[in-house]
């Protein structure tokens, strides 16, 4: 995005997007815009804590936009409602390694799952790291039989994919999300 009407576009179009720094870590610098009936709201996470930020006019959002765009390059995508059934943002991270004959092998899986109405997942902004196990326990039909298929699909096809493109591997980290709906991106 290189100026405040790029993402403003974006936001008359979906309702809801994040934005986050092109070079971000963490989970830092991470915002969610929403369209409200008394303008924009701006919701954000720092230090496990979530703070909102309500914006009544275009040309008030778009100054504080433009502040944001002189400090950093950023990245507009839609909201996608990645949480669990009781509203905590969660991602799967698969881990796969090549073993001795030169196939890959998933190796284990885990969760990051994000403070309840929370925004990311990432630890940096109060998520922790919980096995699958304990997820499905607390979140038992998120993870059906045909979200697995399609896992099971991307890890046969995107290793090949990626070394198609990229030089030899030999260990991937896939982080999935799964949006309210029993989707996944």
């Amino acid at each position: 995005m290189t100026t405040p009407e790029d993402i403003t576009d974006h936001l008359e179009r979906l309702d809801k997007i994040i934005i986050k720094p092109e070079f971000g870590a963490g989970g830092t610098g991470i915002y969610l815009l929403s369209k409200t009936e008394d303008g924009t709201l701006v919701s954000m996470t720092k230090k496990g804590t979530k703070y909102d930020r309500q914006f009544s006019s275009k040309s008030q959002l778009n100054k504080w936009l433009q502040h944001l765009l002189n400090r950093y390059r950023y990245l507009c995508q839609p909201y996608l409602e990645l949480c669990s059934q009781n509203n905590e943002p969660f991602d799967l991270r698969i881990l796969l390694q090549k073993n001795e004959k030169n196939q890959w092998m998933e190796r284990g899986r885990g969760i990051r799952m994000g403070q309840k109405d929370g925004i990311t997942s990432n630890l940096a902004t109060g998520g922790e790291a919980i096995s699958l196990d304990t997820f499905n326990k607390r979140n038992p039909e998120t993870i059906s039989i045909a979200v697995e298929q399609k896992i099971q699909h991307i890890l046969r096809t995107l290793p090949v994919e990626t070394e198609a493109v990229f030089e030899r591997l030999f260990e991937l980290g896939i982080d999935l999300g799964i949006d309210k709906k029993a989707k996944y991106g």
